[in-house]
C-alpha cells in the first residue's frame, strides 16, 4: 500500500530542474528556452519572471543548477488557461 502523501510528493515536487537542452521537463512537457523565458528576467517580462526559480550552487563554483518552483509554473498555467478560456467566453458573446 502505498502513503498518498508520499505518491503526491513525486508527482508535485516542491522544485524541478530546468530541463538539459534539447529535453522537456517531465512535469508540463516544456523546454528549456521555453523555461528560460518564464524564469529570467527579459524585456518581454518587464524584468518581472512569472515564474518562480532558484539558482543553486556551491560558494567557490562558477555555474550551478536552476530549479523551478513547481507550483509557481502549475499557477502560472492556470492563469493562462483561465484567460484562454475569458477570450473565449467573450468571442462567444460577441457573436
Amino acid at each position: 500500500m502505498t502513503n498518498s502523501k508520499t505518491a503526491e510528493a513525486v508527482t508535485k515536487p516542491e522544485y524541478f530542474r530546468l530541463p538539459k537542452p534539447g529535453t522537456v521537463d517531465p512535469h508540463f512537457g516544456c523546454s528549456r528556452s521555453f523555461w528560460n523565458g518564464l524564469i529570467l528576467p527579459t524585456k518581454q517580462n518587464g524584468g518581472k519572471p512569472p515564474v518562480r526559480s532558484i539558482a543553486v550552487k556551491k560558494p567557490d563554483a562558477l555555474r550551478g543548477i536552476r530549479m523551478i518552483n513547481f507550483e509557481s509554473a502549475r499557477r502560472f498555467f492556470e492563469k493562462v488557461a483561465q484567460e484562454a478560456d475569458q477570450k473565449k467566453d467573450n468571442r462567444v458573446e460577441a457573436a
